[in-house]
């Protein structure tokens, strides 16, 4: 009925308004009626006028793709490209593309290039960087998919959305890329958007000292400690203690790993990982002689009493024969004693 209306009431030379009539026809026929091939019909009609008319262009390649004729949409979506007006617009032809070329079997590598035109063409294109993130899960390329979630996250104006970028960001660099330092700038980012979260603050002390900045990730992580003190949180500080000890130990300091096990233990025994690490440590630090080496370590321990040493003289104990298939180990020895002494005594230290 348009089509019949539209030439007696139109004034002549307004053949781009009866274009536009004809593109509307075309989207009542596919829209409203459900007749694709009348709507293709109208636009081929408004085609064959202007070859270069980008609206119908565009609703030719929409029918193509709803209709999943592939080849068409992405010859019709290559010509829309040419005659685009703007970078923008180009930008969301190439993903429009891209997913038709994908949709048709096209090697990913391919697929890819078209994203990336895109963002060639418009950096800030959120669908192209989106689309590359998931080939780059897909294909387990941890390089390529942390610059685009850098990407994404300068984009992204949601603030719960950027913190969760962030925190996979500096869980990248932190892990599979081995790049602390990257993954301090991402947590000082996301430390800025938390208000100070606890769990932000000791992910961020930890990447300090893998960075090297031991000073300042002991000083973020002993404050943190002292704030769950202030919190009656007696296991958090114990966990970060052992922490504390773990990055000390690591780096060949094992009197202050032994101090900070020793101040888990005290606040929190029942935690088995604490001893297992105390008694690793002891195993480090023997001389040749059996005796632990950690400075002040036996600090405080007395002579063994002379009756209970005359005692032990008496037993006519075979410390040798005792250990079995250890005896060709070194018996520890107290302070300076006997084997009976070293094995009744010293392992009670």
């Amino acid at each position: 009925t348009l089509l019949h209306i539209f030439p007696k009431v139109s004034p002549a030379g307004h053949a781009e308004a009866e274009l536009t009539c004809r593109v509307a026809v075309a989207s009542i026929w596919g829209e409203k009626l459900g007749a694709a091939d009348s709507a293709l019909q109208a636009l081929q009609a408004v085609l064959a006028r202007n070859p270069r008319h980008f609206p119908s262009l565009l609703a030719v390649a929409q029918i193509h793709e709803s209709e999943e004729r592939w080849a068409e949409a992405g010859e019709v979506l290559q010509k829309a490209t040419e005659v685009a007006a703007s970078p923008q617009e180009r930008a969301m032809l190439l993903c429009r593309m891209a997913k038709v070329r994908a949709a048709s079997g096209t090697a990913l590598d391919q697929v890819s290039a078209l994203y990336h035109s895109a963002l060639d063409q418009d950096p800030t294109c959120l669908v192209a960087v989106v689309a590359l993130e998931e080939m780059a899960r897909v294909a387990g390329d941890q390089g390529q998919l942390v610059k685009l979630l850098e990407a994404r996250e300068g984009l992204e104006t949601d603030q719960g959305k950027r913190k969760a970028l962030l925190s996979e960001i500096a869980s990248l660099y932190a892990g599979a890329l081995a790049a602390p330092e990257q993954a301090v700038a991402a947590l000082e980012r996301l430390l800025s958007l938390s208000s100070g979260a606890v769990a932000v603050q000791e992910r961020l002390g930890t990447a300090l000292i893998a960075a090297g900045r031991v000073d300042e990730g002991e000083f973020a992580l002993s404050q943190l400690a002292e704030q769950f003190a202030r919190a009656k949180q007696p296991k958090n500080v114990a966990r970060l203690q052992f922490l504390l000890g773990g990055f000390a130990e690591a780096r060949g300091d094992l009197a202050m790993a032994k101090q900070r096990f020793l101040a888990a233990y005290q606040i929190d025994p029942t935690q088995a990982s604490t001893l297992a690490a105390l008694a690793n440590l002891l195993a480090q630090v023997r001389d040749k002689n059996g005796r632990i080496t950690i400075p002040g370590f036996y600090d405080g321990v007395g002579e063994l009493p002379p009756d209970i040493k005359a005692q032990w003289d008496g037993l006519d104990f075979d410390a040798a024969a005792f250990l079995g298939d250890e005896s060709n180990a070194n018996i520890p020895g107290y302070l300076g004693g006997t084997g009976t002494e070293g094995v009744g005594v010293e392992q009670l230290l």
